[in-house]
């Protein structure tokens, strides 16, 4: 009897949570590639130009809640792409601005910092 009250008691507890299956596979960073391969085809995918003609790319993926959820509204994931990696991930439709600034700002310092060759090597 112990031991069903504590099932029970667990179902009612962990019942409740919505989870998506999508956000706990993605990393910041990773690469459309790897997302395919992890998430798989998402339902929507799209793509606009920033103010500077910068491309962000966006999936969105849409999933059912699971069977044992209190939810019945679908679990919605943006993923978004800057450069091919994402710079984003979550429920938010609109790309957060200070990401893509964030961004600009660290291109710019990529830019502007020398790049260290290694001395070329003379065979004599």
């Amino acid at each position: 009897m112990k031991k069903i009250s504590l099932l029970f008691l667990c179902a009612l507890l962990f019942g409740c949570t919505t989870i998506s299956r999508v956000s706990p596979r993605l990393n910041l960073g990773m690469t459309k590639a790897e997302v395919l391969k992890k998430c798989g085809p998402p339902r929507q995918a799209g793509a606009m130009k920033d103010n500077d003609l910068q491309i962000i790319e966006t999936f969105k993926y849409t999933e059912l809640p699971f069977f044992h959820s209190a939810s019945t509204e679908p679990i919605t994931t943006y993923v978004y792409f800057l450069e091919g990696n994402v710079v984003y991930y979550g429920p938010s439709p609109r790309l957060p601005k200070e990401l893509i600034s964030e961004h600009k700002k660290q291109d710019r310092r990529n830019q502007n910092s020398p790049t260290l060759t290694a001395p070329a090597r003379v065979n004599r």
